[in-house]
């Protein structure tokens, strides 16, 4: 199962013990979902936020 998410609300499903693939859009959010992004079970996609086009990078600018 994949699931993705980019706030606070999508926490809880992220961290379920059953997902197999986690997918975390970094929009340098701060909270409880900032606790993910440096999570190695969970893959953290970098973003251009000017522009919102992805990056070939963890972080974004």
């Amino acid at each position: 199962m994949l699931v993705a998410g980019d706030a606070d609300t999508d926490y809880e499903m992220l961290t379920l013990p059953e997902v197999d693939i986690r997918l975390l859009l970094n929009r340098r959010q701060r909270g409880l979902i900032a606790t993910l992004y440096e999570d190695r079970h969970v893959l953290v996609q970098g973003l251009d936020l000017a522009t919102g086009r992805f990056r070939p990078a963890r972080e974004s600018i």
